[in-house]
């Protein structure tokens, strides 16, 4: 999207694009916050496991540790 606005100077002050640009910018926080809630998510759940009566239930049930996986951009 930045390239292409580069490439045609207009395209800069257009209406349309400066709002698919900020919808973009808007996009990639949501992304970030969310990549951080789900990593605490796992911590959180990686703890619980450890906690007693949890971990108890968390055994019998054959729980197990979790990894948060994201892929980095």
């Amino acid at each position: 999207i930045l390239s292409l606005a580069d490439t045609y100077n207009d395209l800069k002050a257009n209406d349309a694009y400066l709002r698919l640009l900020e919808e973009y910018k808007n996009t990639l926080k949501v992304t970030a916050l969310m990549r951080k809630e789900y990593a605490q998510s796992i911590d959180a759940y990686n703890e619980a496991l450890l906690r007693l009566p949890f971990s108890l239930v968390a055994y019998g049930l054959q729980f197990t540790k979790l990894e948060a996986s994201i892929s980095a951009e």
